[in-house]
């Protein structure tokens, strides 16, 4: 179990001596999960979606006998990182649950463009990850008598929300361009049971070579047994076998009991040795380290000079290494670090800068290893491999009490340790390894990618060492009559082996192009070498552009009324691309039932506990069976509708089977369902965590709404309740399934959770891949839906450890139902008192405006306290916390606007905190507070206007869309269009009698019709969308500051001359005093900008005078240090001319 925390650390900005605090991120960060897709029943394409990447299954597990060792497909090793029950890290003996590792990971380093970049399975401390996997990895028997696993991975993903940032980089995540095929083996049973070896081939794909390159493999063991996971990384100790280029990790003492080594004694070893290298090693060097952001604390061994020089500085650290700089000058330093029981006898190395400490160190710490190799050169599209493996032995502690001779005694120490049977496993090691660098052995790695509907591009692992000249590659097209059911390939089909179909080089991927569409193929391929060839590959099949299109379904649900009774008819359109000879329905009693369906498939017999087979083959002594669903009704080419539909609650999938009898893939399923009659006013979802977490008072907040909602008939659904709530087999807290249906008893469904906001998988199950269920069919069945907060959840941002900055509503579900594009937003600690003093300056929300009369202005309830006692200290009191503004596009529409208390200051002064969309059926309202911190009368105006949600109808108006813009779109390098919408209704004239040759914005620039549009906004009825280029829109505005309201006009004729004059309002967001990159921000990122101009020939800003934060006409040195000292040390704010 490790530590976590919130602390800061030091580092140098460049050469020019300031120190920056950068708030480093806890150990166990919440953040954006690159999770798996497990496999379904089917593979139809309705199976679900993830968080802005689908991330393929990613985590396997060896077993020995001897050895469970975890393996990822993301360039690390064991599950400390992910926890999965039963999953050990490198657990031995096998059985024991006695662990030697918490994690692992890969880690490569090199120089591109004169950079220095590095890219980590992990970095071990502020938690960076950096490789992802491209494919779903697989086991199978390998070509040597043993088990194998294939992953695939590459760092080319650079989104902070899943790679993290190291605070001591001044960027994201640069990648090398790395594809990365590392395959692991184990042989199990005796004699090489202590023994997994892992292949790794690595290719650059960018088109610049990596230059002196280095590969380290990073361990962070904890060995201890699993009931002291609490304690137990705390007393490691690590060393190395230099002679036999082994180094390792073990307990300090194997832990004996009353003078005994008993059953739960961790008295093994986990060592770790490279093996072979296609290129020419110079050397391997190891080092180990123990983190702390306490510089008195965070040490590691490094050489000094002959003039007391360090080899590596670490931005004053002396242990982890930190940013790309510092891993990689770690990597690429030869030499071995002495053992971790020397540390406070050694001389000739920079000692701990705490006597005591080394004492510490010595005895067992929590410590990390890295041993690295190199250098290499790196190509474009070429490859390189390196083996490596992880043995272990018989026991290494043989004496219980020789912690007593540590730290004075320290080669006593070691003599009392026995190594040889690790020493003898990695010879074994050796020689398996070897055994793997066979140029006869097949190909590994082939898999396809489909890149259209007639070609596609097949991929393989590079063989890597000398003595392959290139591959030989076949392709085979399977003939439709060997297969008896048309669009099923047979298992028992192989290609018949000839000529090679394309003979290629020392690359790793190929297209085929001109290939029939749906049709099956098979690809294998083979090392070519100079008088023959390797053995062949096992065939990959695949089918050209995968399978047919399937029927167009427009809505997933169809909802009824009580009264209205049936039949239903059931619609669909006809899928493009093929000839459709009948339609396949299919009915399922209910969702989970409908998870099940699975394509005609065959197997050898595993599915026939589950499946009644619909055919058998006997070839070749085997025995295959073949399965098929039996559609429900089958529907003739010319008709795309069904009508024999006379139960609700069931699920109906449509496939199309094409002329030739293949058939589509699955359509999204269509439930039918009944809608109940709202019985109550409405329901207020909340609470959903126990007591008073989420930072809000639970007593206080129900108070509140009790007062607030007298009149109505209303009710609470609080997730903790226990009639609300059940567990399921792992502990898991689940809402009752049928809680939409629920949810349908209301008019209005308020959902006002804590400061945390509530899970996605709880509250928006579409989120876990899963059918649309929840809120969804609430919103489509025509109710009304209101949200107050940010969904931080859903959007996966944390409260805490984000900058202010504009965060995409991009998930599938906000951004179907509400018309926003993103949320600005201010993390909750922005103003701790101990940073960065207590007036909430850039945000200092005191209440919001209602866009007319209809709508109510609220203030923010400055006296009636709702949060919990620890806001106190990291929140002023006065205004609300952390608020969120959106940007509001075409669907929505601005109903409330945020008002600040420092409006010369703010940046969300009189942004929009309130947005209404009707969308799909049903009505959606976001405001980014909460209400149950606002005033009640307020409040409760609220609540009747959205009761009631009487619309103001204009007659002549204009609306611009979106609502908010910004100063820098009058630099913008790109067109960025815009929208100005024109009503005009009355009984003279109408939209159509406008002559848009006449329209003029701010009487100079022109527009072009973009066509009419029927409710936007503010307006009711249709309107004209006239396109505008928002760069001279804006640039006419001057240079802007801050955030202001601004006018513009829309001028011309009506078609018989009359003139036409209107005018509008928009948000103008100014340029930020500081904001020298332009990202509207005030980050180090602007310092490190000024620094970069200045010196180093970057780029201009695109306004100085953004970039002059010290306002004294010019820039220079002078602005990165006043926006250090703001950003860090609670200096003056940046000021513009």
């Amino acid at each position: 179990m490790k530590r976590t925390g919130y602390i800061f650390v030091f580092i140098a900005l460049l050469s020019f001596g300031f120190s920056i605090p950068l708030a480093a991120r806890a150990l166990f960060q919440p953040r954006a999960t690159a999770g798996e897709t497990d496999t379904l029943a089917s593979d139809s394409p309705d199976k679900g979606i993830s968080y802005y990447y689908k991330f393929p299954k990613h985590y396997f597990m060896f077993s020995t006998g001897e050895i469970r060792a975890g393996f990822e497909n993301c360039g690390r090793f064991g599950d400390g990182l992910i926890y999965y029950d039963d999953y050990p890290s490198y657990e031995t003996p096998e059985g024991s649950h006695i662990e030697y590792l918490w994690t692992g990971a890969i880690w490569v380093g090199g120089v591109v463009n004169g950079d220095t970049l590095v890219s980590v399975g992990v970095d071990g401390w502020f938690m960076g990850e950096e490789f992802f996997p491209v494919v779903t990895g697989y086991e199978s028997d390998n070509y040597s008598g043993g088990r194998s696993i294939w992953t695939l991975f590459t760092d080319t993903i650079t989104d902070p929300h899943f790679t993290g940032t190291d605070p001591n980089e001044s960027r994201p995540h640069v990648p090398l361009n790395l594809r990365i095929a590392n395959r692991a083996y184990a042989w199990p049973g005796e004699p090489n049971d202590g023994v997994i070896v892992y292949d790794m081939v690595m290719t650059n794909m960018g088109d610049q070579p990596i230059q002196q390159g280095y590969v380290g493999l990073y361990f962070d063991n904890d060995v201890c047994h699993i009931s002291y996971e609490a304690t137990g990384y705390d007393d490691d100790l690590t060393g190395s076998l230099r002679q036999s280029g082994l180094a390792y990790a073990i307990d300090n003492d194997g832990d004996p009991v009353s003078g005994q080594f008993i059953g739960t004694s961790p008295t093994k070893t986990m060592a770790f040795k490279f093996l072979q290298t296609s290129f020419n090693a110079v050397d391997t060097s190891y080092n180990w380290w123990i983190p702390n952001y306490n510089l008195e604390y965070d040490f590691g061994p490094m050489p000094v000079d002959e003039y007391g020089n360090l080899q590596c500085s670490f931005n004053g650290h002396f242990g982890f290494p930190q940013g790309d700089g510092g891993k990689y000058c770690m990597m690429s330093h030869a030499g071995w670090d002495y053992d971790q029981i020397f540390t406070d006898t050694i001389p000739g190395w920079a000692p701990p800068t705490n006597a005591d400490y080394a004492h510490n160190l010595a005895h067992g710490y929590d410590t990390r290893f890295l041993m690295s190799i190199g250098p290499f050169d790196l190509l474009p599209d070429s490859s390189l491999r390196v083996l490596f493996t992880t043995v272990t032995g018989e026991s290494v502690h043989q004496v219980p009490d020789n912690l007593a001779n540590l730290p004075d005694n320290p080669a006593q120490y070691l003599a009392n340790l026995n190594f040889s049977d690790v020493i003898a496993n990695a010879a074994v090691a050796d020689l398996l390894g070897a055994t793997l660098v066979d140029p006869n052995l097949p190909v590994t790695g082939l898999y396809v990618q489909y890149d259209s509907i007639d070609s596609t591009v097949v991929e393989w692992d590079p063989y890597g060492f000398p003595g392959v000249e290139g591959y030989n590659l076949y392709l085979y097209e399977v003939p439709e009559d060997d297969m008896p059911y048309p669009g099923v390939l047979p298992p028992w089909i192989t290609p018949p082996i000839s000529t090679p179909t394309a003979q290629v080089g020392q690359i790793y991927r190929y297209p085929f192009s001109s290939l029939q569409p749906h049709h099956f193929y098979l690809v294998c391929a083979a090392n070519r070498l100079p008088s023959d060839e390797g053995a062949m590959c096992d065939p990959v099949a695949f089918q050209a552009g995968g399978r047919p299109p399937a029927p167009i379904i427009d809505n997933e649900f169809i909802f009824i009324e009580q009264a209205k009774g049936y039949p239903i008819t059931l619609t669909w359109g006809e899928p493009a691309g093929i000839h459709v000879d009948h339609y396949n329905i299919y009915k399922f009693a209910d969702p989970q039932a409908a998870k099940a369906k699975y394509y005609p498939r065959y197997d050898t017999g595993q599915f026939l506990d589950s499946a009644v087979a619909a055919d058998s083959f006997l070839i070749g002594g085997q025995q295959y069976y073949y399965y098929a669903m039996t559609p429900y009704a089958q529907v003739d080419s010319g008709l795309s509708e069904f009508s024999e539909i006379t139960d609700d609650s069931v699920v109906y999938v449509v496939t199309a089977v094409d002329t030739a009898g293949m058939e589509s893939s699955f359509s999204k399923g269509i439930t039918i369902l009944v809608v109940p009659p709202a019985t109550k006013d409405m329901v207020v979802v909340t609470f959903s965590r126990r007591g008073n977490g989420n930072y809000m008072i639970r007593d206080s907040v129900i108070a509140f709404y009790n007062r607030v909602l007298q009149g109505f008939d209303y009710d609470f659904y609080m997730f903790y309740d226990s009639s609300r709530v059940h567990f399921d087999s792992l502990g898991r807290y689940t809402i009752d399934p049928l809680w939409w249906y629920y949810l349908l008893n209301y008019e209005l469904v308020i959902f006002d959770d804590g400061l945390q906001e509530g899970p996605p998988q709880e509250w928006y199950p579409e989120a876990q891949g899963e059918s649309v269920t929840g809120i969804t069919k609430c919103i489509l069945s025509g109710r009304k839906v209101a949200y107050f907060g940010s969904f931080r959840r859903l959007l996966n941002f944390s409260l805490n450890n984000w900058e202010p900055e504009y965060i995409p509503m991009d998930h599938p579900f906000t951004g179907r139902f509400f018309g926003t594009d993103s949320l600005f937003r201010m993390r909750i600690e922005e103003y701790g008192p101990v940073e960065y003093g207590t007036r909430d300056t850039l945000v200092g929300m005191i209440g919001v405006d209602g866009s007319n009369s209809v709508i109510p202005d609220i203030g923010y309830d400055s006296l009636r306290n709702a949060y919990h006692a620890s806001m106190d200290i990291i929140w002023p009191t006065g205004t609300a916390v952390a608020p969120s503004v959106f940007v509001v596009n075409q669907k929505g529409r601005t109903i409330q606007r945020l008002q600040s208390k420092y409006p010369e200051t703010s940046l969300v002064n009189w942004l929009p905190a309130g947005v209404k969309t009707e969308t799909e059926g049903g009505t959606t309202y976001l405001f980014g507070y909460h209400l149950w911190y606002m005033e009640e009368t307020g409040a409760r105006e609220l609540i009747d206007y959205m009761m009631n949600d009487v619309a103001p109808v204009s007659v002549a108006a204009t609306l611009p869309i979106p609502d908010t813009l910004f100063a820098f779109y009058a630099n913008a390098l790109d067109t960025i269009p815009g929208t100005i919408c024109v009503a005009y209704d009355n009984d003279v004239y109408n939209m159509d009698d406008i002559d848009v040759s006449t329209v003029r914005i701010n009487e100079t620039l022109t527009t072009r019709l973009s066509g009419p549009i029927v409710n936007p906004g503010n307006i009711d009825g249709e309107a004209l969308q006239l396109t505008i280029d928002l760069r001279p829109f804006v640039a006419g505005y001057g240079v802007a500051w801050d955030t202001t309201v601004q006018a513009y006009t829309v001028t011309g004729a009506l078609t018989d001359g009359t003139p036409l004059a209107l005018q509008g309002n928009f948000i103008l967001v100014g340029h930020i005093s500081g904001d020298a990159n332009g990202d509207q921000t005030v980050t180090i990122g602007d310092a490190v900008f000024v620094v970069n101009y200045v010196f180093r020939d970057g780029p201009a800003p695109s306004l100085e005078a953004a970039a002059d934060a010290n306002a004294d006409g010019k820039v220079d040195l002078g602005d990165a240090v006043c926006l250090v000292n703001f950003i860090f040390r609670g200096g003056a704010r940046p000021q513009h001319p």
